[in-house]
């Protein structure tokens, strides 16, 4: 029973306690070189938020995009008790495309969105 008592007490004094007020670190960037009309994917990195749940969401031009071309990562814990979670979307770029990925921290009120434009 002490050493459970014990355990709690340090867990408690090594928790960082501003964690929430820094939004989370976000990039999109693709796995391979852009080829117009060659198939690819889409990386939207989440990185350094506190608490988890992070919301992800896709568009292609305006429109979002099927639930079925996108996958995603746990979520990883950093050594600050931050965390970082990675989506992924499978993608074929066209001319003039626009693909975003906005993310949603639950305690944080922004929406952060990192847009993709394909090759002109």
């Amino acid at each position: 029973n002490t050493a459970l008592l014990s355990f709690k007490i340090q867990c408690y004094f090594v928790s960082p306690l501003n964690l929430s007020t820094v939004p989370p670190s976000t990039q999109l960037y693709t796995k391979s070189d852009v080829k117009l009309g060659v198939e690819n994917t889409l990386i939207c990195s989440v990185t350094n938020f506190h608490p988890p749940p992070v919301n992800i969401s896709w568009t292609r031009n305006g429109e979002a995009v099927s639930e079925q071309d996108v996958s995603e990562t746990q979520y990883y814990s950093n050594p600050d008790f931050s965390f970082r979670l990675f989506s992924y979307l499978n993608f074929r770029p066209e001319r003039g495309d626009i693909y975003t990925c906005s993310v949603q921290l639950s305690v944080w009120c922004a929406l952060q969105t990192k847009r993709f434009d394909s090759l002109d």
